[in-house]
């Protein structure tokens, strides 16, 4: 079993270093023209010149509710990485953000993520199938 859960452990931190970590870039050169090489937008490419994805996220050693506002504080040790599930990240080998979807604002904001996501003019029928 301490092997299995070594190997499990092992295995979540590869994944996590290699699909989970964000990191900001911009498509736009020193004289702030746009690079057309670039086929998207990334995250820093807007007047603010922040990222689009509110990166680094404030961090959290334990779960807690904000006395202040009531919104829940999730525990999260990593700025630069999304909430995830490791059993879930672990079976799909992969970027598994994980997100509460108990507003409906957070409702709403997925499905517009979603069907923006899907409706990219570069995705190919097979990945807008894996997407759904």
């Amino acid at each position: 079993m301490s092997t299995w859960w070594s190997f499990f452990k092992t295995t979540i931190d590869q994944i996590l270093t290699l699909s989970n970590i964000h990191t900001c870039f911009s498509t736009l050169k020193k004289d702030g023209t746009r690079d057309k090489r670039k086929l998207f937008l990334e995250c820093l490419d807007n007047v603010w010149k922040k990222c689009k994805a509110h990166f680094p996220h404030p961090t959290f050693l334990t779960s807690s509710i904000d006395p202040e506002t009531g919104a829940l504080n999730m525990k999260k040790v990593e700025a630069m990485i999304n909430t995830v599930s490791p059993i879930v990240s672990f079976l799909f080998r992969g970027n598994t953000d994980i997100t509460n979807l108990r507003s409906e604002t957070a409702l709403k904001a997925i499905i517009l993520y979603v069907t923006d996501y899907i409706t990219k003019v570069s995705l190919k029928t097979p990945t807008v199938f894996n997407v759904i």
